[in-house]
């Protein structure tokens, strides 16, 4: 899909971008920058007021910019530019006359404070809110307190408001050496504020009486005449005003600090708590508004009209290191709920467009079929509607979500490639999909030779592994399958890769089908038992999920196991069926072979043992039995895979039989094996923040509005 052959159909205000920086300005700038890394960035107009200073990553957005600037730019020049597609304004203000739009309010304070800000700026607020309140078609906030609000203060029902809260994720990015930084006073002997000078921040009082009663404060912020009336503050030997900093000193400073202070009488949501918290520092808060939801547990919070109790609780926190320790460990990980990118795809997930996906594979079943459920359900409640047209391979999966599923309907095709052929062109006239999603090889073939399917729907290939990195194979036949999938390559309309390595290799045909990359990796489906992984001494139970086949090579299975056997007892288990030839040659050597279980299943049986084995020669990615493993508390141990590069590390991966018993043999010492376990819960929190399965949907409807756009 060219770039420039498809016209956005959004658009968002970028007026923010010739504003000073601020909560508001961040939050619009972070939102943009996680979208910029998605493949919606292709579908969305960056439009731009004369004044506008270009970031790095707008560079990715198509953009105009307006000759015009401020409130006519906002006004007049914004909604012109806008016609015809939706616009999202992000940092408060936006055209009164466009309807179609989403829009960010982010607080009330200019209705229940008016006397902190300038007469004019409360007017223009009362009227502009007022009116969008009821006009636009969608609009979020940033926490329930600025819900309950806005609800109140503009005369609306609170259902009118989506949440999308502020991240923080921008601030851990890495640290800067630099030798010009210089810590205002010692480190962990210092509390912080972070804010603007305006009256309702409650900087002013609460950084004077901090520095009255010994505490050094250093205070971040800029002072914002034009909007705010200001509070008075002065610097003395235990008070430095540092003004505007860069992320890469106020992230230096989050780590130097003992404790930030949060004094404002009213805040949306207070960004600088759960900076703070990524980097652990922990916090002091002002209670009321926002400041109590957004620090939890993370802080502890104090009378905001009641200076003595938050100086004596710097005190306390400055002056016991466990006491700090304990609060450094809890914002962490309260600062671990928010996310710009979660909050990035709540925004943009267009609900007003149905869009109608069959998905089509000869095998429904392991990880293919689980895959396909997932997406599924990960788009159900966005507009998608999902269909199925398969072929099991006895693995029950079709049988067991064909009454309640996230499917709108699925259909078992009896065996055989023409029988497919032709149930697909009996589903395309009868569903009208404005997408065909193809899963796996013998599909992926027969979609795509397909000519002018009923109702000209885009076409979408997943592979789950390209046959032609199979290992089973002649050469010469590894030619054969290279040779057509780079000629169905330009009868595809996009791909959708399920790991980098499959991206690259979809990237590789030069086709002008748009590549996406979806790692397979989904929220643990039994959450309930992550916690019951055993606490072992000797790893003696070793189990493995997936199809008995030559991909997943069973017989090295059974050599690692036999090594295993010959230093310890082991039971080994393999979850899943195959071909029978395959399947004795585990059987014959005391691996037991349980056949395909019902999904709801396997994690009980998957926790019972004690390390999780994969010996698959290829694969396109990490498999998902890989991740449902580490979700469930047990070390994985892998056979080494190109497709695994950048997603799991290159110490979990053997290359032969003795590497493996090695690494198992490891992972029976309890400290090595608890330091594994954690290792991999953090590895499944990146990995998850990476996984784009929550904009789904939104690819779906860029590779429909792609191919009615040919």
């Amino acid at each position: 899909m060219n770039r420039k052959a498809v016209r956005p159909r959004r658009c968002v205000n970028g007026k923010w971008l010739a504003q000073s920086a601020s909560g508001t300005q961040r939050y619009a700038s972070q939102i943009m920058a996680s979208i910029s890394r998605t493949p919606l960035v292709n579908d969305i107009l960056l439009i731009l007021p004369s004044d506008a200073v270009v970031p790095g990553w707008a560079e990715n957005f198509p953009t105009v910019r307006s000759r015009f600037r401020g409130i006519v730019f906002e006004q007049i020049a914004l909604p012109w530019l806008a016609r015809g597609r939706h616009l999202y304004s992000l940092a408060g203000p936006a055209p009164l006359l466009k309807r179609n739009q989403t829009l960010v309010m982010h607080d009330a304070m200019p209705l229940r404070y008016p006397e902190t800000f300038r007469p004019a700026f409360v007017a223009w607020y009362r009227i502009m809110y007022g009116l969008l309140s009821r006009t636009a078609k969608r609009i979020f906030t940033v926490s329930s307190f600025s819900r309950a609000e806005l609800s109140d203060a503009l005369g609306v029902s609170e259902q009118r408001f989506e949440l999308a809260p502020c991240g923080a994720d921008h601030i851990d990015v890495g640290v800067d050496e630099s030798p010009a930084y210089r810590p205002p006073f010692p480190p962990h002997t210092f509390a912080l504020m972070v804010g603007n000078l305006a009256t309702h921040k409650n900087v002013g009082p609460v950084a004077t009486a901090l520095a009255e009663a010994g505490i050094p404060v250093a205070v971040v912020g800029a002072e914002q005449d034009r909007v705010f009336r200001r509070s008075v503050i002065s610097e003395s030997s235990n008070l430095k005003l540092l003004g505007r900093v860069d992320d890469a000193e106020l992230q230096r400073l989050y780590a130097d600090a003992g404790v930030l202070v949060a004094s404002s009488r009213y805040e949306g949501f207070g960004i600088p708590i759960i900076e703070a918290g990524r980097l652990g520092c922990p916090t002091v808060f002002a209670l009321g508004s926002a400041l109590t939801e957004v620090a939890g547990d993370g802080g502890l919070g104090f009378d905001p009209g009641d200076n003595g109790e938050c100086v004596k609780l710097v005190q306390d926190i400055l002056a016991d290191s466990s006491l700090r320790a304990d609060l450094s460990a809890r914002a962490r990980a309260n600062a671990d709920r928010f996310s710009w990118d979660r909050s990035a795809a709540t925004i943009f997930n267009d609900r007003t467009r149905v869009v109608r996906v069959l998905h089509v594979t000869e095998t429904f079943a392991a990880g293919t079929g689980t895959a396909i459920i997932e997406y599924a359900r990960a788009t159900k409640n966005q507009g998608i509607e999902s269909f199925l047209l398969a072929q099991d391979r006895g693995s029950g999966l079709l049988a067991e979500i064909i009454d309640s599923s996230p499917f709108v309907s699925a259909e078992l095709v009896p065996p055989g490639l023409f029988k497919l052929w032709r149930a697909l062109r009996r589903a395309a006239a009868a569903v009208r999909p404005e997408v065909i999603h193809l899963h796996s090889s013998l599909a992926g073939g027969i979609g795509r030779l397909q000519a002018f399917l009923p109702g000209r729907p885009a076409i979408v290939y997943t592979a789950h592994c390209f046959a032609f990195e199979r290992r089973d194979i002649s050469p010469i036949e590894k030619g054969f399958y290279h040779s057509a999938e780079a000629v169905l390559a330009h009868r595809t309309t996009a791909f959708i890769c399920v790991g980098p390595h499959e991206a690259e290799l979809a990237r590789s045909f030069r086709s002008s089908a748009e590549v996406f990359n979806i790692l397979n990796i989904f929220e643990a489906r039994d959450v309930g038992a992550l916690a019951a992984s055993p606490e072992v001494i000797g790893c003696a139970r070793v189990v493995t999920v997936g199809r008995v086949a030559p991909q997943k090579d069973p017989r090295m299975f059974v050599e690692i196991i036999s090594a295993l056997r010959r230093l310890r007892p082991v039971e080994a288990t393999w979850i899943g069926n195959g071909e029978a030839q395959a399947q004795a040659v585990l059987t014959d050597n005391d691996v037991a072979v349980t056949g395909w279980l019902p999904a709801k299943e396997v994690p009980g049986a998957i926790l019972g043992h004690t390390v999780y084995l994969h010996t698959g020669g290829w694969e396109a990615s990490a498999p998902i039995a890989i991740f449902d493993a580490m979700n469930l508390g047990l070390p994985v141990v892998v056979r080494r895979n190109p497709a695994y590069r950048g997603v799991l590390p290159d110490e979990w991966q053997f290359d032969d039989v003795a590497a493996a018993v090695q690494m198992i043999t490891a992972l029976a010492e309890p400290a090595v094996r608890r330091t594994r376990i954690e290792a991999q819960f953090e590895l499944l929190a990146k990995l998850r923040g990476r996984a784009p399965v929550a904009v789904l949907a939104d690819i779906y409807r860029q590779i429909a509005l792609a191919a009615l756009t040919k």
